[in-house]
Formats: structure tokens, sequence, C-alpha cells
């Protein structure tokens, strides 16, 4: 079990989880590929390879699945509230992306592996979409952030609100699209 305890810590830092979630909307000043890259594929997902990894130890070690829950839990709860409460785009994204992957560690404290590692998927390709969106509208207003002042872009930009509309429901999980399988799994 301490070794479980271990790779659970070690995979909770990585992953921007409570109590160790604060690093990730901190880090938003990268270029927006960067943060594409960082908040899909590589930078958070990494702790998650690790205890999937490492599953067959876990499985045998019900407190540290116990600790996976519990920090899922309250990631999912307090991220989501958090991103309802943002108005920097990059921020607002970026506890998205905690509250998803807070999904994702209570799908494996509670075992469901192949459940979480589908999820995982789909939500680096969703988040990718997105990140990169938002990057286009920053870009078209010379680097503004703040929600409060994006208004009225549907008219100049068509083809990125449809991307990025798309790329919101899909986080969501609206049927049929990316995160609604493994979500309803």
């Amino acid at each position: 079990e301490i070794v479980g305890y271990g790779l659970v810590l070690a995979a909770l830092t990585k992953c921007a989880q409570l109590p160790l979630h604060f690093w990730l909307p901190q880090a938003t000043g990268a270029p927006v590929a960067a943060s594409a890259l960082m908040q899909s594929a590589t930078t958070v997902v990494a702790g998650i390879y690790v205890l999937l990894r490492f599953s067959f130890l876990l499985e045998s070690a019900p407190g540290p699945l116990r600790v996976l829950i519990l920090a899922g839990s309250a990631t999912l709860l307090l991220a989501s509230l958090a991103a309802a409460t943002q108005f920097h785009l990059p921020r607002l994204i970026a506890f998205t992306t905690s509250a998803v992957l807070g999904l994702v560690i209570l799908g494996l404290g509670f075992g469901a592996w192949s459940t979480a590692t589908f999820l995982l998927l789909t939500h680096a390709f969703v988040k990718s979409l997105l990140l990169l969106a938002s990057g286009v509208v920053m870009t078209a207003l010379r680097g503004e952030t703040d929600l409060r002042r994006m208004g009225g872009l549907a008219q100049r930009m068509r083809w990125t609100q449809g991307i990025f509309g798309l790329a919101a429901l899909a986080l969501v999980g609206m049927p049929p699209l990316a995160n609604f399988f493994p979500i309803e799994e």
C-alpha cells in the first residue's frame, strides 16, 4: 500500500488534482499551442498514465483507491465551480481540464480502467480543438483574454465560432460528440 500511496501522490501532483491543483491555471501564460499540448496530451496526462500502467498494484490496495475517489470527487466539484467564476479564458479552460481529469481520477478510483482511458483519449482531442480555437480568438483580439471584452465576434469569425461551439459541446458530453460515450459508459 505504501507504493500505491506514492503513485497516487505523484499522479495527483502531475494531474493538477486537489490539493495540488493550483499549478495548472497559473501555467496559462504559455503560448496557445504549448497550452494545448500541455493540457491535452502530455503533462497532465502523465500521472494518469502512471496509474494505468500500475493498475495491477492499485487493484490490491484499497487505501490509495479511496484517495483517488476523494481527490477526484473534490477536484471535479471545485474545479467546475472555479471554472464557472472565471473571466480569463485560458484559466477557464485550465479549470475545465482539472475537472475532467478529476472525473478520470474518480473512474480510476472505482476501478473503471478502460472507461477512464477512453475519457482521457477523447478529452485530449476535444481540449486541443478548444484551446486552438480559443487561440484564434485571442489572436484576432490582439491578445485579449477577458471574456467580458469578447462580445460581437460571431459576425467576424463564423468558422471559429462553430468550431469553438462544437468543441464546447463535446467537452460537456453532448450526444453524439466525443466525450458523451465515455461519460455515459
